[in-house]
């Protein structure tokens, strides 16, 4: 599957620096809108570009899970489907389609505090707080993640 080109969805500006939030990661810009810096939203690997340089992050909470009915198995592939029962679309109830890109969370909320040394953004679906040092050149560093 391509990778999808989102656009950027929030914005904040802190002096002279711009962080802008597209889809799971972090860009900053300088007010040249030049490219300083990008903070990832960590992969399935569980690396950052922030944790390769500081220590790793405690992992986050565990997928969500799908209760399955009683004779049902559980899905192979990350496709899920429960015998003949077809809705109106010609997919079995119960289809589920795993894409990863979809998996992953997006930046709900980007906020700057307000003597501009820290970065915090939630993301949706997890529900995570995640804490930044901005080191006022535009570079993120993580401190927490709740």
């Amino acid at each position: 599957m391509a990778a999808v080109d989102v656009p950027y969805h929030l914005v904040k500006a802190c002096r002279g620096i711009i962080f802008a939030a597209r889809g799971s990661d972090i860009h900053s810009f300088n007010s040249s809108f030049e490219h300083i810096s990008t903070w990832k939203y960590p992969s399935a690997k569980g690396e950052t570009q922030s944790e390769a340089q500081s220590s790793p992050a405690p992992e986050g909470p565990p997928a969500k899970r799908r209760k399955l009915e009683e004779g049902e198995e559980p899905a192979s592939n990350g496709r899920e489907a429960s015998s003949a029962n077809v809705n109106g679309q010609g997919k079995p109830k119960g289809w589920q389609d795993s894409n990863p890109a979809l998996e992953t969370p997006w930046i709900q909320g980007l906020y700057i505090t307000s003597d501009g040394h820290h970065v915090v953004a939630i993301t949706n679906s997890d529900k995570t707080i995640w804490v930044f040092e901005h080191d006022g050149a535009g570079n993120l560093k993580q401190l927490s993640q709740r």
